[in-house]
Protein backbone atom coordinates (compact mmCIF):
# COMPACT_ATOMS: atom_id res chain seq x y z
CA UNK A 1 0.00 0.00 0.00
CA UNK A 2 2.40 2.56 1.13
CA UNK A 3 4.74 1.43 -2.21
CA UNK A 4 1.37 2.52 -4.28
CA UNK A 5 1.48 5.66 -3.10
CA UNK A 6 4.56 7.03 -2.83
CA UNK A 7 4.52 5.39 -6.88
CA UNK A 8 1.74 8.16 -7.09
CA UNK A 9 2.91 10.88 -5.36
CA UNK A 10 6.35 10.36 -7.76
CA UNK A 11 4.31 10.19 -11.17
CA UNK A 12 2.17 13.73 -10.06
CA UNK A 13 5.81 15.39 -9.10
CA UNK A 14 7.28 13.88 -12.39
CA UNK A 15 4.22 15.67 -14.96
CA UNK A 16 5.38 18.44 -16.64
CA UNK A 17 3.50 21.31 -15.95
CA UNK A 18 0.22 22.03 -18.48
CA UNK A 19 1.26 25.32 -20.02
CA UNK A 20 0.65 26.59 -23.64
CA UNK A 21 3.45 28.00 -26.34
CA UNK A 22 5.54 30.75 -24.36
CA UNK A 23 5.85 33.76 -26.95
CA UNK A 24 9.38 34.31 -28.02
CA UNK A 25 9.75 37.07 -30.39
CA UNK A 26 6.72 39.48 -31.89
CA UNK A 27 6.64 41.87 -34.92
CA UNK A 28 6.32 44.65 -34.17
CA UNK A 29 8.15 43.98 -30.88
CA UNK A 30 7.09 45.24 -27.42
CA UNK A 31 7.18 48.94 -27.33
CA UNK A 32 8.54 49.72 -30.78
CA UNK A 33 7.64 52.98 -32.40
CA UNK A 34 7.11 52.80 -36.44
CA UNK A 35 7.87 55.44 -38.78
CA UNK A 36 5.00 53.70 -41.49
CA UNK A 37 1.47 51.43 -40.16
CA UNK A 38 1.67 48.14 -40.21
CA UNK A 39 0.06 45.50 -42.03
CA UNK A 40 0.29 42.66 -39.75
CA UNK A 41 1.46 41.82 -36.64
CA UNK A 42 3.26 38.22 -36.38
CA UNK A 43 3.59 36.55 -32.98
CA UNK A 44 6.25 33.41 -32.80
CA UNK A 45 6.46 30.82 -29.94
CA UNK A 46 8.30 28.19 -29.01
CA UNK A 47 6.14 25.61 -29.83
CA UNK A 48 3.60 24.39 -32.99
CA UNK A 49 0.47 26.80 -32.89
CA UNK A 50 -2.39 25.15 -33.41
CA UNK A 51 -6.03 26.57 -34.65
CA UNK A 52 -8.19 25.69 -31.67
CA UNK A 53 -7.84 27.91 -28.97
CA UNK A 54 -6.03 30.86 -30.53
CA UNK A 55 -7.23 34.09 -30.32
CA UNK A 56 -5.89 37.60 -31.38
CA UNK A 57 -6.66 41.04 -30.57
CA UNK A 58 -5.17 44.39 -31.84
CA UNK A 59 -6.96 47.33 -29.85
CA UNK A 60 -6.40 50.88 -30.29
CA UNK A 61 -6.49 53.63 -27.66
CA UNK A 62 -10.46 53.38 -27.84
CA UNK A 63 -10.43 49.83 -27.33
CA UNK A 64 -11.73 49.06 -31.11
CA UNK A 65 -10.16 45.82 -32.48
CA UNK A 66 -8.54 46.94 -35.42
CA UNK A 67 -7.32 43.08 -36.33
CA UNK A 68 -9.04 41.90 -40.37
CA UNK A 69 -9.72 38.61 -41.42
CA UNK A 70 -8.66 35.11 -40.13
CA UNK A 71 -5.66 34.06 -38.55
CA UNK A 72 -2.40 32.77 -40.61
CA UNK A 73 -0.84 30.17 -39.01
CA UNK A 74 2.96 29.00 -39.72
CA UNK A 75 4.30 26.42 -37.50
CA UNK A 76 4.97 28.76 -34.50
CA UNK A 77 4.12 31.61 -35.68
CA UNK A 78 0.28 33.04 -35.99
CA UNK A 79 0.07 36.36 -38.14
CA UNK A 80 -3.43 38.69 -38.27
CA UNK A 81 -3.58 41.44 -41.04
CA UNK A 82 -4.49 44.49 -39.44
CA UNK A 83 -6.64 47.52 -40.85
CA UNK A 84 -5.60 49.33 -43.78
CA UNK A 85 -6.40 52.76 -42.20
CA UNK A 86 -4.34 52.43 -39.04
CA UNK A 87 -4.27 55.95 -37.25
CA UNK A 88 -1.20 56.89 -35.49
CA UNK A 89 -1.42 55.91 -31.95
CA UNK A 90 -0.37 53.10 -29.56
CA UNK A 91 -1.77 50.03 -30.31
CA UNK A 92 -2.46 46.78 -27.68
CA UNK A 93 -1.66 43.00 -28.69
CA UNK A 94 -3.54 40.84 -26.11
CA UNK A 95 -2.98 37.06 -27.64
CA UNK A 96 -4.60 33.65 -25.89
CA UNK A 97 -3.44 30.31 -26.35
CA UNK A 98 -4.92 27.12 -24.76
CA UNK A 99 -2.67 25.19 -22.88
CA UNK A 100 -2.39 21.32 -22.86
CA UNK A 101 -5.15 21.07 -20.06
CA UNK A 102 -7.82 23.43 -22.08
CA UNK A 103 -7.14 26.35 -19.68
CA UNK A 104 -6.65 29.54 -21.65
CA UNK A 105 -3.19 31.14 -20.96
CA UNK A 106 -1.59 34.83 -22.73
CA UNK A 107 -0.02 38.04 -22.35
CA UNK A 108 -0.17 41.17 -24.22
CA UNK A 109 2.08 44.06 -25.20
CA UNK A 110 1.91 47.12 -27.25
CA UNK A 111 3.67 49.02 -30.13
CA UNK A 112 2.89 52.40 -31.40
CA UNK A 113 2.87 53.75 -35.35
CA UNK A 114 4.27 57.71 -34.28
CA UNK A 115 4.98 58.20 -30.62
CA UNK A 116 3.46 55.85 -28.16
CA UNK A 117 2.38 56.72 -24.65
CA UNK A 118 2.78 53.45 -22.75
CA UNK A 119 0.70 51.73 -20.05
CA UNK A 120 2.04 48.96 -17.47
CA UNK A 121 -0.50 45.90 -18.81
CA UNK A 122 1.09 42.99 -16.99
CA UNK A 123 0.30 41.47 -13.89
CA UNK A 124 -2.79 42.78 -13.51
CA UNK A 125 -3.64 44.86 -10.33
CA UNK A 126 -5.27 42.17 -7.58
CA UNK A 127 -8.34 44.42 -8.17
CA UNK A 128 -8.69 43.41 -11.68
CA UNK A 129 -7.67 39.43 -11.29
CA UNK A 130 -10.48 37.14 -10.36
CA UNK A 131 -9.77 33.48 -10.54
CA UNK A 132 -6.85 34.01 -12.25
CA UNK A 133 -8.70 36.43 -14.93
CA UNK A 134 -7.54 39.52 -15.65
CA UNK A 135 -10.24 42.45 -16.34
CA UNK A 136 -8.61 44.21 -18.78
CA UNK A 137 -8.00 41.50 -20.73
CA UNK A 138 -10.76 42.56 -23.22
CA UNK A 139 -13.09 39.47 -24.41
CA UNK A 140 -10.74 36.67 -23.80
CA UNK A 141 -13.39 35.24 -20.84
CA UNK A 142 -10.89 33.26 -18.03
CA UNK A 143 -7.64 33.63 -18.94
CA UNK A 144 -4.17 32.66 -16.81
CA UNK A 145 -2.20 35.57 -17.60
CA UNK A 146 1.51 34.77 -17.91
CA UNK A 147 4.46 36.46 -18.08
CA UNK A 148 6.87 35.88 -21.29
CA UNK A 149 10.64 35.89 -21.16
CA UNK A 150 10.60 38.02 -24.26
Amino acid sequence: MTVAVLMVGWAAMAAPPASAATLVASNPSPRQELSAPPGWVTLAFDDTITKSGVKILVLNSDGHNVAVGDLVYMGSSVMVQLDNDLAKGTYTVQYRLKNSKGVPEGGAFQFAYGQGKWTDLLPCSAAEVSGGFCQSMTGYGNLNVVRSPY
